[in-house]
């Protein structure tokens, strides 16, 4: 059997400018704050925290893989978003075009 495998990446352009948006907005009162030389340990977890979203969202791939096993797809690097789904306990499996945003809205 072959194996079909795809990886999709989150690098659409407008995510992108949304993360570095809210990592800018973010870290605003901090930029006031080094100005004025009264750095507080309160103002740095806002950014901290929308750095690691960004750099989470840049290093994540939802990743596919089908072969005479079954079917997995998991979030890498995150194992445990992983799901693996055997031959046997799938009742119907088919190729079709979809419309994503006709469909499901997006």
């Amino acid at each position: 059997m072959r194996i079909f495998k795809e990886n999709q990446r989150f690098r659409q352009w407008w995510l992108i400018i949304v993360l570095i948006t809210n990592v800018l907005a973010s870290a605003l009162p901090l930029f006031s704050e080094i100005y004025l030389n009264k750095v507080r340990l309160e103002s740095l977890i806002a950014p901290i925290i929308s750095l690691l979203v960004f750099v989470l969202i840049l290093i994540l791939n939802l990743e596919t893989r089908v072969n005479s096993k079954g079917i997995s797809a998991g979030f890498e690097p995150l194992a445990f978003f992983r799901r693996n789904y055997n031959w046997d306990e799938i009742q119907e499996c088919f190729v079709r075009t979809y419309a994503p945003v006709s469909e499901h809205g997006g």
